[in-house]
């Protein structure tokens, strides 16, 4: 019933726009098949695996006039696999559905004024995702206000992360509603020296309440971006979480947020060679004494992948170290113990000539804090990214990554039985 609902909608969906006369179609589809080799870092256990994740969808942009706009997006994303006879893979799972990816109804130039209001399932991203993103595949439901004056443009905004009973509980006789969880804030953008660079501020707050606890964490942070000189591509960024989760049991030690996330990078790509280098750091800092009241352990307010510039078409850092976080998604989260409490340095080396695009990286990992006579080094990555644009139809690209262990990998498997890890992927894209 609830499939048959679902494309009844979409057909209905779908008339509804066609019967408008500024409409616009499109879709995007893209797999991914990773690859990975001894994630445990022990060359005595031999373990490695393969798998293809891919993502399809088809959009439609409809006008209806005076600012007023509606969007649609319907697709499926996640890992393939089934058997088309027996209906599952052997673990037993299906394919991923089709569903809705993003619905919103967006007005611009409110009352004629600079304002624009979006309303519905959207995609959200800011920055790197260090704070939010959604992983971009399903959107966040929300409500989106933006004021552009310019240079300022100023998002407020609301989303609903998580549902948290629902429709679920509607005449059931429930006396207890678990509390939702929803994310608001507000994000500044400044535009300088004639949109070269961008200097924004901003401030999330997420919120859920339960008969456990009362859960406020908070993010203030600044971010520039920009490009001030041909050629020059620099942005930073600084973090710091605030707030706290107020326990009901008063037994229990209520707890501050403390955590700091910190980034820089560089690139430079010379007008007259084919070339092109630079580097980063990135820190997300780690709690050195879970027994105190406050956490420093810096997490996103989405638990959101971290994109790292999308470098490689995918979030994370190198293709290795991205293979050795859960599901390949790199989210900064507490539950992702290789992408939190974490310095990375990186410089990499680019060579693009006409549709070959070709680069080399170096990265080194280690702890943000750790316990007394504990190891901090991860170890270094080195990684190679290749993409063709073949004939400006599609995008192929391969990318693999070396990550040699660390202190802490040798400490955990002893330094005889320590050896590398490889992963990466293979894939294409293509838009239309």
């Amino acid at each position: 019933m609830k499939k048959m609902m679902a494309v009844v909608l979409v057909l209905g969906l779908a008339a509804l726009l066609q019967a408008q006369p500024e409409v616009e179609w499109g879709g995007l589809f893209y797999s991914y098949t990773f690859f990975w080799q001894n994630a445990d870092f022990n060359k005595n256990i031999a373990d490695a695996d393969n798998y293809t994740y891919m993502h399809g969808d088809v959009h439609a942009l409809a006008d209806f006039g005076e600012g007023v706009s509606a969007f649609v997006k319907v697709g499926a994303w996640g890992e393939y696999g089934m058997h088309p006879v027996w209906g599952t893979d052997i673990d037993g799972n299906m394919d991923p559905r089709v569903g809705l990816l993003e619905a919103y109804l967006k007005i611009d130039n409110l009352f004629d004024y600079p304002i624009s209001i979006k309303v519905g399932k959207q995609n959200v991203l800011y920055g790197d995702g260090a704070v939010m993103f959604d992983g971009g595949e399903d959107g966040f439901l929300g409500t989106k206000v933006n004021l552009a004056f310019d240079p300022i443009s100023w998002d407020f905004f609301y989303y609903r992360l998580a549902e948290s009973g629902g429709i679920e509980l509607v005449a059931t006789g429930a006396d207890s509603i678990p509390g939702d969880l929803n994310l608001m804030g507000t994000y500044l953008t400044l535009g300088l020296m004639e949109g070269k660079m961008n200097l924004q501020g901003y401030f999330f707050m997420r919120m859920q309440n339960n008969n456990e606890a009362e859960d406020k964490p908070m993010w203030f942070g600044a971010r520039t971006e920009g490009a001030p000189i041909e050629g020059l591509n620099f942005k930073a960024e600084v973090t710091m979480m605030g707030g706290k989760k107020d326990y009901t049991d008063e037994a229990v030690t209520d707890m501050n947020y403390k955590g700091m996330h910190a980034m820089v990078g560089l690139d430079y790509a010379p007008a007259s060679l084919p070339v092109s280098f630079g580097g980063a750091y990135v820190m997300f800092s780690g709690d050195d004494d879970p027994n105190d009241a406050d956490n420093k352990l810096y997490v996103a307010a989405t638990d959101a992948p971290y994109a790292f510039g999308f470098y490689k078409s995918w979030p994370g850092f190198g293709p290795a170290h991205t293979m050795a976080t859960p599901f390949a998604f790199a989210c900064v989260a507490d539950w992702d113990p290789v992408m939190v409490n974490l310095n990375v340095i990186n410089g990499h080396l680019g060579f693009n000539t006409g549709p070959l695009s070709l680069r080399g990286d170096f990265f080194m990992y280690a702890r943000n804090k750790v316990g007394e006579n504990e190891e901090s080094a991860l170890g270094n990555e080195i990684a190679l990214l290749a993409s063709y644009n073949y004939r400006d139809a599609l995008t192929v690209g391969f990318t693999v990554g070396y990550w040699m262990p660390g202190k802490v990998q040798k400490a955990t498997v002893g330094d005889d039985n320590a050896s590398a890890m490889l992963g990466g992927s293979i894939f294409f894209a293509k838009g239309f």
